[in-house]
């Protein structure tokens, strides 16, 4: 989500670097040519062009500014068959490299967290994490490489820790 957010803002940025450089030219060519219909005719070229980048941009990415809390978090699980996937139990004390996939992926609000290695895959995890003990959301984790799916909503095939 970073890096969008960058590639937005560079993009509001770079339409109004358009919109300032049309005004240079613009100005520039007012001050060396007497045709003030031509040095106008560019500004408006720059400044529109200018304009419709920012604007296009800005539309793109107004849903990273404008959403609902209540919508964070997806209605379904991280994939379909996961409960499949994790039929051991819950495990309590997670091995290090989980809680540093979680940390370095600025996962927060988990003051108690469980989880149940796959039986499919090697190396992945599911994590079930609650700041309360009674609403838990669901992680999808890698610590092999330092990724995560999540959060999500607990599968309701699969038994919360307790």
């Amino acid at each position: 989500m970073t890096l969008i957010l960058t590639l937005i803002v560079g993009a509001v940025f770079a339409g109004c670097c358009f919109m300032l450089i049309g005004l240079v030219v613009a100005g520039t060519l007012m001050a060396f040519e007497p045709d003030e219909n031509a040095s106008g005719g560019v500004f408006l070229i720059f400044a529109l062009f200018g304009l419709f980048f920012a604007l296009i941009a800005y539309w793109s990415g107004s849903w990273l500014f404008f959403t609902d809390k209540e919508t964070e978090i997806p209605r379904q699980s991280p994939r379909q068959e996961l409960a499949d996937d994790y039929l051991g139990p819950w495990r309590s004390n997670a091995p290090s490299n989980i809680i540093r996939t979680l940390i370095s992926n600025n996962v927060r609000g988990c003051g108690e967290f469980q989880y149940k290695p796959s039986d499919r895959n090697s190396g992945e995890y599911l994590v079930y994490c609650t700041p309360d003990g009674r609403n838990w959301a669901a992680y999808i984790v890698w610590p092999n490489i330092d990724r995560i799916s999540g959060p999500a909503r607990p599968d309701p095939k699969i038994s919360p820790p307790r």
